[in-house]
């Protein structure tokens, strides 16, 4: 990969960022989900021109293969959505795929990780920042720049205070689509935060989104992103094995979590203490094609059609004929039946796997805390395939597909830097350095 395909690679997440604001503001012109889309394409392009894809990133070009061969087949089978409703859950099920090969060619080396995370810190501060501005603009907040597309989205009452609040979009087009963004970005953050010997701007500039991130995740209204970083975050500290050094990062969003919800008012304090409900975890549970897509199976073994429970498809095909389905592999399952999911779980299982193999080289690599945040995202967000449709859609599927890549290429490079240790020679410096 090329230094001019790395700075585009940074320029795909920072729109990425923007999308969803880009659309309201275009609607009902489709032009701007484009722009992503043709830098994406662009980027396959330059690295089908490059050397051929090798390392531990090619064990997956079969299995990634297979699936993509089964999602084109079912494009000739019958469905009832329209063919541009076709194209847009092919999209969805391949397009972001091949990202893992761009991810693996992308890093070189450390400092091409902390440039890529360091543009997704800085990235998120103003982007946090508009979505705390729409909490105190209100739900025409948008309208009233002239955006119209997204619709306005509350909170239930709370039970304690008997408020409600608009839960914003953000720079996204929906609240849980920017709750998601928030908890990856700060994920990662925290993983970068726990590097041994972090540059003193790194940690300032980290700190900064974080204050910022948090605070915004709580007025987002979503609840699963908040709890998914809460866990996350903690899991990174005990796998990284920085526990010490995570406890003041901890004490701070402690403090930022109580001034925030003090600030932000008791709706959003009660949206935030229903996290630990009775009425959320059957809500988790109790979805239908999140915990019973196995009765959807049996109902219907072949599918009723690609697209049918595709949400972007609703936009080009008839009304009635896409269906909300919660959970990714309850689409995969309604859309394409047991092939479907067959094909998916070929590359899912060997990727988990690799990934649950490959952490102990991580151990005594400088960027371990890192490779962690990235390991506990790819692994809840496979296990969550079951009660979320996250890989399904942006930024969820980007992140994802991007960094699996990242993390193996940093497995091998740490192969190889404790093998030439071994022998000898001096080891390359660590993202701290």
């Amino acid at each position: 990969m090329t230094d001019a395909q790395r700075r585009l690679v940074i320029t795909i997440f920072l729109y990425t960022c923007i999308e969803g604001l880009v659309v309201n503001f275009l609607h009902p012109n489709p032009i701007a989900y484009l722009p992503k889309d043709a830098m994406i394409a662009m980027l396959y392009l330059g690295l089908m021109g490059g050397p051929a894809s090798g390392g531990s990133i090619a064990q997956f070009k079969g299995p990634f293969t297979f699936f993509a061969l089964v999602c084109v087949m079912f494009v000739a089978l019958p469905t009832p959505v329209a063919p541009l409703g076709m194209a847009v859950a092919l999209k969805q099920r391949l397009f972001y795929v091949p990202l893992m090969f761009a991810g693996y060619h992308y890093i070189r080396g450390d400092a091409d990780l902390v440039r890529l995370l360091r543009a997704i810190a800085w990235s998120s501060i103003p982007v946090s920042l508009f979505g705390i501005y729409l909490f105190f603009g209100g739900a025409f907040a948008l309208q009233d720049m002239g955006a119209d597309y997204s619709h306005a989205f509350y909170s239930t009452t709370g039970a304690t205070s008997g408020e409600s609040f608009y839960r914003v979009p953000g720079t996204f087009n929906s609240p849980g689509q920017y709750g998601a963004y928030l908890s990856m970005v700060a994920t990662y953050l925290v993983g970068f935060l726990l590097v041994p010997g972090l540059a003193p701007k790194d940690r300032r500039m980290i700190l900064l989104a974080l204050v910022l991130l948090i605070p915004a995740m709580l007025v987002s209204g979503s609840r699963t992103p908040l709890i998914l970083f809460f866990v996350f975050s903690g899991l990174v500290a005990i796998l990284s094995r920085q526990l010490s050094r995570f406890g003041w990062a901890g004490a701070v969003g402690y403090f930022v979590i109580v001034i925030s919800l003090d600030y932000f008012g008791g709706g959003v304090a009660d949206r935030m203490a229903s996290i630990f409900t009775q009425e959320n975890v059957d809500r988790f549970t109790g979805t239908f094609f999140g915990q019973l897509w196995v009765s959807q199976l049996m109902a219907d073994p072949i599918g009723s059609g690609l697209g049918v429970a595709t949400i972007g498809a609703r936009h080009f095909s008839p009304p009635g004929t896409v269906i909300l389905v919660e959970s990714y592999l309850g689409i995969l399952v309604t859309e394409m039946g047991l092939l479907g999911l067959s094909g998916f779980l070929m590359l899912a299982v060997p990727v988990g796997a690799y990934i649950v193999r490959a952490r102990p080289w991580m151990r005594a690599s400088a960027a371990n805390s890192i490779w962690q945040a990235g390991f506990v995202q790819i692994i809840f967000t496979l296990l969550l395939t079951m009660n979320s449709t996250g890989l399904d859609a942006i930024p969820g599927n980007l992140y994802f597909w991007f960094f699996l890549g990242v993390l193996v290429k940093m497995v091998d490079l740490e192969r190889t830097r404790l093998m030439f240790e071994k022998v000898g020679s001096d080891a390359p410096r660590g993202p701290g350095g």
